[in-house]
């Protein structure tokens, strides 16, 4: 470890690249060796990367959109942009993570059964695989789509939502990508709202500063949680639809919204009374 220490910041940087990049090595660390460099990886990236416990934002539902909101977002999008269009309102209709989305697979969409699979994130150490209902919106969009891409879809093993940079790793778009171009989509729309400035970290020559956004990928989730609350879909339903496995995290999404919080208020303190 002291020959590794005292190399430069490049030659630190060639070495980890390599080693990442050679997963027959990787694979050949006994079990107890794998954990260690697992853990020794993880320590120092949070103690280089620690940050402020600040709350973000006050209200746990304050970043979700609005019908009016997600109408101005899809309608910016442009006819060359369909694609994306297409991702997100996927993402949308079934209130999709953005790595989920990316991943769905041409084998994954059963039409005849409208059952959808969906590799579900945050269920522990792997994906999980779930199945949803294709609503007949979202079907007869996805057949458009499918019937435009066979062929690149084809080439891209399958991945709905391929990508076309030839130097990604994945035959899917990131979901780095994919949030580059949401934030371009919301600017378009004037979907601007900030609630604050990224908070340093710990290692302050890597830290660039930057804005925090109220719309993320993760609005659109949001958006179709308040939905299904503002329909009166039972608890144990809506849990499911979200494919969480703890009741209580859907609090985090049945938290009211900021209008509603305002009107609340309008109407307890209105002068007509």
């Amino acid at each position: 470890m002291s020959s590794v220490a005292n190399l430069d910041t490049e030659k630190k940087k060639r070495l980890f690249l390599e080693l990442s990049k050679d997963r027959d090595f990787i694979y050949s660390l006994p079990k107890h060796k794998m954990e260690k460099v697992i853990q020794s990886v993880r320590k120092v990236k949070e103690r280089k990367y620690k940050r402020r416990n600040l709350p973000k934002y006050v209200v746990p539902a304050y970043k979700s959109m609005n019908l009016e909101e997600v109408n101005r977002f899809f309608s910016a999008f442009h006819p060359c942009e369909w694609r994306y269009k297409v991702l997100f309102m996927t993402q949308a209709f079934l209130g999709l993570r953005i790595g989920e989305v990316v991943k769905i697979t041409i084998k994954d969409i059963d039409f005849q059964n409208k059952q959808i699979k969906i590799k579900t994130e945050k269920q522990g150490p792997f994906e999980v695989q779930d199945s949803m209902f294709l609503h007949d919106r979202l079907q007869a969009l996805l057949l458009d789509y499918i019937q435009e891409y066979e062929r690149e879809i084809a080439e891209h093993d399958g991945f709905l939502f391929y990508t076309s940079n030839a130097r990604c790793r994945f035959k899917h778009v990131s979901a780095d990508r994919a949030r580059n171009v949401f934030r371009k989509i919301c600017n378009r729309a004037g979907l601007t709202e900030t609630y604050g400035e990224r908070e340093p970290y710990s290692d302050l020559k890597n830290w660039k500063p930057g804005k925090l956004y109220k719309y993320t990928t993760h609005s659109l989730r949001y958006a179709f949680a308040q939905y299904l609350r503002r329909k009166n879909v039972p608890e144990e339903i809506r849990q499911h639809l979200m494919r969480h496995r703890d009741r209580s995290s859907l609090q985090i999404y049945d938290a009211p919204g900021k209008q509603e919080v305002d009107s609340e208020l309008r109407r307890v303190f209105s002068l007509n009374q």
